[in-house]
Order: C-alpha cells, then sequence, then structure tokens
C-alpha cells in the first residue's frame, strides 16, 4: 500500500501470494521497491506503481527480515534470521552476493538495519535484539563496532544527519544517539506501544542522486 506523507490517496498497490512481509525499501532513484517474506524466504522486487512484480533472490535464504537500499551505490543489503544469522549484500538485480557478517555462535536478531549514504565512505548499522545494541560496519575497511548497547529490545532503524533513531518494544519509545560514538543518547517519543520500523526522509539528498536508472528508467522496458 502506499500514501502521500499526510495519509491522503491511500491505495493498494501489489497483491500476490505472501506469508509475512517483514522489510520494505524504496530505491527512489530507479523507483522500485524491496521486500523480504520471511515465510516463503523469498526476498521480492516491484515497480512504485505496484506494477512488474517479481521474485528477486530465492536461494539459500533463512528467514530474511530487515532490508535497506543504497540506489546510488547499486546495492542491496538484508539481514537474516535463520539458523546461521547473517547480513548479505547484492547489486539491485540480486547478483553478485556477498556475506557482510556471520554470526554462526550466538542468536542474531537483526530487526532493523540503514545504510548511511551521506558520505562516499559507506556505514552500515543495524539492531540486534538478542543483545540490545547497535552496531556499524565501515563498508571500506570491513571494521565492525558496537555503537550503542541497551539490553533492550531495539527494532527499527534510521540514520538521519548526525543521528541514529530506532524503536523500542520494551519500552515502547523512540530513542536517538550520535552515530558516531552513541553518545547524546535521548527519548524522543514515548507511548508508541504499535511502532515497530521507523525510516527518514531528506529531499534535498534524495534529489541530489543519480544512477544508471535516473534517466529514462535506464532504457528498460520494465524493471531496471
Amino acid at each position: 500500500r502506499r500514501s502521500k506523507r499526510d495519509g491522503s490517496e491511500f491505495a493498494e498497490l501489489i497483491r500476490v501470494p505472501v506469508g509475512e512481509i517483514t522489510g520494505l525499501a524504496v530505491d527512489w532513484i530507479g523507483r522500485n521497491i524491496y521486500w523480504t517474506d520471511p515465510d516463503l524466504d523469498v526476498i521480492s522486487v516491484a515497480r512504485m506503481d505496484g506494477t512488474s512484480v517479481k521474485t528477486l533472490i530465492t536461494k539459500n535464504l533463512d528467514k530474511p527480515r530487515a532490508i535497506t537500499v543504497d540506489p546510488e551505490e547499486g546495492y542491496l543489503y538484508w539481514t537474516d534470521w535463520g539458523s546461521v544469522g547473517r547480513i548479505e549484500r547484492s547489486y539491485l538485480d540480486g547478483g553478485n552476493r556477498t556475506v557482510l557478517v556471520l554470526e554462526e555462535i550466538k542468536r542474531f536478531w537483526a530487526n532493523g538495519i540503514a545504510i548511511d549514504t551521506s558520505t562516499k565512505r559507506r556505514k552500515l548499522y543495524w539492531t540486534d535484539a538478542s543483545l540490545g545494541t547497535i552496531e556499524v560496519l565501515d563498508l571500506t575497511t570491513r571494521v565492525r563496532t558496537v555503537v550503542v548497547q541497551t539490553g533492550l529490545n531495539l527494532f527499527g532503524l534510521c540514520v538521519a544527519g548526525d543521528y541514529l533513531y530506532w524503536t523500542d518494544t520494551s519500552d515502547h519509545v523512540i530513542r536517538r544517539a550520535r552515530k558516531s560514538d552513541g553518545r547524546k543518547m535521548r527519548v524522543v517519543l514515548d507511548d508508541v506501544a504499535s511502532l515497530l520500523d521507523i525510516h527518514s526522509f531528506d529531499r534535498t539528498q534524495r534529489l541530489a542522486t543519480e544512477n544508471a536508472c535516473s534517466a529514462n528508467n535506464g532504457g528498460c522496458s520494465h524493471l531496471c
């Protein structure tokens, strides 16, 4: 479904056989939407108008959950809650899959994932509900660091400016902390019992980016 930011023009876009959609990401340049289905163990894609629905990734998935996209660099990132928890990356067409994080020992409940696209040196953040932490992976050096440690049940996550924002289903709040070191943590909004996911929107950043699909759908007749 979709609507304008004020809730108007509500419309159903896609109706396909699904188990449970747990993650949704938008490629604002190519104008595609991606989603995860942990019941069917697939990742799918469609145009933002609901057409050209396609199952993108079907193999070697075991409870895919959160998903995010970096359309400027042409990558898709997702978390997997399976028996061996992991975070993977692929091209936007599902090709060239790479495992970035692999957890074979401890439980790995990566509920939320977010990519910081504010600089060319990309950093990938995720929440781990099993430990109550937010971690970051520098995608250039592959150095992994714990940024926030709360011991609470962290869920959705987004990056906006200098801060991380996340939902907490333990005490039903939205918190934020500085993305560089996890300091200046505070509650932004409380009493949000039904809220799980969270996203940020920056019109200036979205208008400034482009990729091979930004002009005339990359010359493609359907998905680009």
